[in-house]
């Protein structure tokens, strides 16, 4: 019997562990949902896919995450989905399921039930009377007939009204279980008739809601005595009262109103794709939903994108143009223009963001100016319609609300609404920032800021947001005029609202976004891996980028580079980043930069090294082109004429340079040869400290024309837990290397000359008194000579005497005052014999 043995091969059948977290009990069909899944893949195992799914449909679409992915040996990966508001249907439940699986087939899989909950429904409102007066007329608001499943009692209730966007909406009460409400309204538009749109909210116990709306009629009081008279008056009976209802009331109706601008000479603004005119004087709103067109409230009609034409087509009418503007057929960008034409009380004039004053032009394609109106004397306001008496009771009225605002911060339970009411009342107050008082101003932005610090999640909740924004834009209008300590925390407030929102972020969605005339927004979170050499933009509006206009970019170091250096700071293998960028389009800091500036956040959701460092690379914009040639040296010529004594000559250079040069005293003709410096233009990457922008030696720089590349490091500025923050403020700053100037002076005279002088540019003076005393001694000889033979043929008992005398006294008297070394040169022998 023989035996033999052979080794077999063996393969333990692992397979990747799943685990999805615990569901919600029930979702809100408007809310994003998103589900968290683990996927532990053992070592020494292969590659293991994973995926998301949905039984009965394709997710895919329906996703603000990726779908698939995949997870190295040994790695524990965190996986997550999210899906959009409104894609699921109510009173539905789901099955989702996470799979993962090995080339080789061997999969395992783990499954959740999703319940979508149904809201309220049902329900009427009911608005009495139908007709009355801004903040004079009671209203009544009542709602009714809700019905819910059992376990999602009890209701509460809220009313609001809107005089256009159901997105911004003034609330007059704060959730409750009361199905009614008494309160005055602010009026309604003209172009709408004057109807004001009442809304009643319900919600159950899971945050889903319904609403159901109803309208009036609310019509303004005549004049403006009239309505500071109500104003104050409704808000004194509101304070008095001490309640705190009542307080937040009076002040979202009356800010609500006062936002309101005169629209009479409006043109009508549905024509132009626009929302109608509210708050710039006789100026249409935004572009409906789906057009685009010149950005903010303007009289530019808006088009549809797949029909106008952006700047440089060619064109037949300025309508078809995207820019506003038609000219010798090409679609051209317009001018900027000042609201309501400054009321015919003042002139529109075009300032630099980059605090060089005034500019020549500015067009609505340009971010880095802005048209505003220098007021005649006793007129005031952004379009000079205030004179100082209507200026200084709206300043008061303002101030005051302002004061209530602020005061009411820590006295009302805090919901999503009362922070969106909030925001709106601060956004309506500094419509005009022109007619607040500076104490005015920071007390409204106290309040915002307070409110985002104390409640930061909730202040970037999806349903807030929006409105918290428009408020910020409205604060920074005000530009380089807020003080360095308000714009501190009003850059802290951004930094914390953005960082919250993108906390609510799943890993791999799509970045959150904003745009606005001030400022723009970005939050974006990943894995390290994912977001390594990726680039990201910041947001820009629809109209900039229909026109390709350039965008600033971040984005982190190569994975070769920053992922390694990290990933092997950090205890994950891949952590999970994220990054906010965070740009101001209107220099509230007063920098004397032409750049765009843009604060980099980066945060590692791990914890890292002290010393641990992330490199950020940043390209911010150019407000215009930038010459990097070396402009040469050359010389130019400029006569200078006689005078008694000594005159600046101004030479300008072909690089833009202007210098004064000293002309000599009492020359008759000299010319001076003045040579222009050469000139090299530097940009530097700059960072700003607490005071302003400085040049940053430790960052890398890279120009072209329109902008600059800054490659920089930064270390933590501060940990929470488990998790880093980095916060990078970066712009450039140009700056011109100028060469050395010199100049000389020749051609005094054809007997004095005047050697060269190199070196200054100013102090010049060449005297030749003279040469200037030889003329006239000249003049004056030849004078009496002509004088002396007229008298001798008209009176001969002159004949001797006269010309005798005069040319003994002349001679004498010359002699000793002109120098012996210019008597002795021929030319004046003749004169002097």
């Amino acid at each position: 019997l023989s035996s033999f043995s052979f080794l077999l091969p063996f393969f333990p059948k692992a397979i990747p562990r799943l685990l999805i977290e615990s569901p919600l009990r029930k979702y809100d069909v408007g809310s994003k949902i998103t589900l968290t899944g683990i996927i532990s893949n053992p070592s020494g195992s292969p590659v293991a896919s994973a995926s998301w799914s949905v039984a009965g449909f394709d997710v895919s679409p329906l996703a603000l995450t990726p779908t698939s992915t995949s997870a190295a040996s040994g790695t524990v990966l965190r996986y997550q989905l999210a899906l959009k508001p409104f894609v699921l249907t109510a009173g539905i439940s789901y099955t989702f399921r996470l799979s993962s699986q090995y080339s080789s087939g061997r999969a395992a899989i783990a499954e959740v039930v999703v319940v979508m909950n149904s809201p309220p429904y049902g329900g009427i409102l009911a608005v009495k009377p139908k007709f009355g007066y801004e903040l004079n007329t009671t209203f009544s608001f009542t709602t009714l007939q809700w019905l819910s499943s059992a376990d999602n009692f009890p209701l509460t209730y809220q009313f609001s009204y809107y005089d256009q966007s159901p997105l911004l909406l003034t609330y007059i009460t704060q959730p409750s279980v009361t199905q009614y409400a008494f309160n005055t309204l602010s009026a309604g538009l003209l172009s709408t008739n004057y109807s004001i749109y009442c809304v009643a909210h319900v919600t159950d116990i899971y945050s889903s809601s319904s609403n159901t709306t109803s309208h009036t009629r609310v019509l303004p009081l005549k004049s403006i005595a009239a309505k500071n008279t109500v104003y104050s008056a409704a808000l004194l009976e509101a304070t008095t009262s001490g309640d705190a209802t009542a307080i937040i009331s009076a002040i979202s109706t009356i800010a609500n109103s006062i936002s309101s601008s005169t629209c009479s000479a409006a043109p009508n603004c549905s024509v132009l794709n626009r929302m109608d005119c509210r708050s710039t004087p006789n100026t249409c709103g935004i572009c409906l939903n789906g057009f685009i067109g010149v950005d903010g409230d303007a009289n530019f009609a808006c088009g549809l994108a797949s029909v106008v034409l952006k700047a440089g087509d060619k064109c037949t009418e300025s309508s078809n143009c995207v820019t506003g503007n038609c000219l010798k057929g090409v679609c051209q960008y317009a001018t900027k223009s000042c609201p309501n034409d400054c009321s015919n009380a003042g002139n529109c004039s075009f300032f630099s963001y980059s605090g060089n004053g005034k500019v020549s032009s500015c067009n609505v394609g340009q971010t880095t100016c802005y048209a505003r109106c220098e007021c005649s004397f006793n007129a005031f306001g952004a379009d000079c319609s205030q004179s100082n008496s209507s200026l200084q009771s709206s300043r008061q009225l303002r101030d005051s609300l302002c004061s209530s605002l602020l005061t009411s911060v820590d006295s009302q339970d805090i919901t999503t609404t009362v922070i969106a009411n909030r925001a709106n009342n601060v956004a309506n107050l500094l419509s005009d920032v022109q007619l607040l008082s500076a104490t005015g101003f920071e007390m409204c932005t106290k309040a915002l800021i307070q409110t985002v610090f104390q409640y930061p999640l909730l202040s970037a909740d999806y349903s807030v947001m929006d409105v918290v924004v428009k408020a910020f834009t409205n604060i920074l209008s005000k530009g380089d005029a807020i003080p360095s300590t308000t714009f501190a925390n009003i850059s802290q407030a951004l930094s914390l609202l953005s960082s919250s929102r993108q906390s609510m972020l799943a890993e791999g969605e799509l970045p959150s976004t904003f745009s606005t005339n001030t400022f723009s927004m970005l939050a974006v979170k990943d894995t390290l891996s994912a977001l390594n050499d990726k680039s990201f933009s910041a947001p820009q509006s629809a109209f900039d980028a229909f026109n390709n206009a350039p965008q600033t970019t971040a984005k982190l170091l190569s994975p070769t580079n920053v992922g390694r250096r990290l990933l092997a700071e950090t205890t994950a293998a891949n952590p999970v980043v994220g990054m906010n960028l965070l740009q101001y389009l209107n220099n509230p800091t007063g920098s004397k930069s032409q750049f765009s500036n843009v604060v980099v956040e980066a945060t590692v959701y791990d914890s890292v090294t002290s010393n641990a460092s992330i490199n950020v690379e940043v390209t911010v914009q150019s407000g215009s082109k930038i010459d990097y040639s070396n402009t040469r040296s050359e010389t130019k010529q400029v006569s200078c004429n006689p005078s008694a004594r000594a005159m600046n000559v101004s030479i300008s250079c072909s690089h833009g340079l202007v210098y004064d040069v000293t002309c000599p005293v009492g020359v008759v003709t000299s010319y001076i040869n003045f040579t222009c410096p050469s000139v090299q233009r530097h940009t530097y990457c700059a960072s700003r400290n607490e005071v302003e922008f400085a040049i940053d030696d430790s960052c890398r720089t890279s120009n072209s024309p329109f902008n600059t590349t800054c490659l920089c490091s930064a270390t933590p500025t501060k940990y929470s837990g488990q998790t880093a923050f980095y916060s990078m403020d970066y712009s450039a700053l140009s700056m011109d290397e100028i060469g050395h100037s010199h100049f000389n002076i020749i051609k005094v005279n054809p007997y004095i000359e005047v050697k060269s002088t190199a070196g200054s540019q100013s102090n010049i003076i060449v005297i030749t008194t003279g040469v200037v005393l030889l003329s006239l001694v000249a003049v004056f000889y030849l004078q009496l000579r002509w004088q002396g033979s007229r008298t001798k043929k008209e009176n001969k008992i002159y004949e001797t005497k006269v010309p005798t005398l005069s040319m003994r006294t002349f001679n004498s008297f010359f002699s000793q005052c002109i120098p012996a070394e210019f008597l002795e040169r021929p030319s004046l022998r003749l004169f002097f014999r």
